[in-house]
């Protein structure tokens, strides 16, 4: 079933007619609704699909406290690490709908950079968007990434601006590979997910300790849209030559430890239990003293 990802900006709190009647084809044709929970554009949509009795819809809501559900829809909790209330706070769910959604339809006010950071998401991704400019009530459809020059033309100065936004999200964690409701494990719990040779509060007798850094990648063959924004971001602001770029993470580590073998043999299990998501991710784990 193709999942679409609707957005829009905040200061737009009515829907015109031929908005209405994209959402129509799109509740027709039984497309699964992803969906913010933001004031403005995901209010209004919410409010038109709850009117039309639509029941496809999930609301994707920053640490699951929606702002707005007016269906009672599904909800899906999005946790973030960065401050409550900062604009990447709220981001990570975008993130995320752009990752699992197949399409995406934005409704654009001309001066949204959120909203079009949800364009550039999607495109990365491979992913078609259409979107309503509300102030020439026009339609685009951006088919691939190469479609973002011609429609970015009318943006002036929220291009570069956007760009930049893009390339600095890049470099952080991509919320893809992200765990939104993560446990993490208690004190407790360690004692039943290490192996019986692994204490997980031991202590070296002494005041001596192992600080180690893991290196963490995506796998070979995996795709990386974070490397492929990073890349295209640093083509438009002049480097040239990138050919590709694969993005990572970096985590350092102290532990109160002074038996390097045994520093090794608990950051392994930090790394398939939590670090890194072992599948479509590989690490590496270097001693540092």
């Amino acid at each position: 079933m193709n999942r679409v990802f609707i957005g829009g900006s905040r200061h737009l709190s009515r829907l015109t007619a031929e908005v209405r009647k994209r959402l129509d084809n799109i509740t027709t044709n039984k497309l699964a609704v992803l969906i913010g929970d933001a004031n403005g554009a995901d209010k209004a949509v919410q409010d038109y699909l709850h009117d039309v009795g639509y029941k496809n819809v999930e609301v994707f809501c920053s640490s699951g406290i929606c702002r707005n559900n007016i269906g009672k829809w599904t909800v899906r909790a999005v946790n973030s690490r960065v401050p409550r209330g900062s604009f990447e706070y709220y981001s990570a769910k975008d993130r995320l709908m752009a990752v699992e959604a197949d399409l995406g339809f934005m409704i654009w006010d001309g001066k949204s950079k959120g909203t079009l950071m949800n364009v550039r998401r999607l495109l990365n991704r491979d992913k078609k968007v259409v979107v309503y400019h509300s102030g020439d009530k026009k339609f685009w459809e951006l088919k691939q990434r190469s479609d973002w020059d011609g429609f970015a033309a009318q943006c002036g100065d929220l291009k570069v601006a956007v760009e930049r936004m893009e390339a600095a999200e890049s470099i952080g964690p991509d919320i893809s590979t992200a765990q939104p409701n993560l446990t993490l494990p208690t004190r407790e719990s360690l004692k039943t997910m290490l192996p019986p040779n692994v204490n997980p509060h031991h202590q070296s007798n002494g005041t001596q300790s192992t600080k180690v850094r893991v290196h963490v990648m995506l796998k070979a063959g995996v795709l990386d849209p974070q490397g492929k924004a990073i890349a295209h971001a640093l083509g438009s602001l002049g480097f040239k030559g990138v050919n590709e770029v694969r993005q990572g993470k970096v985590i350092d580590l102290e532990l109160a430890e002074s038996d390097p073998a045994r520093a090794r043999q608990t950051v392994e299990e930090m790394c398939r239990q939590l670090l890194a998501n072992t599948v479509i991710e590989s690490y590496q784990i270097e001693l540092r003293g």
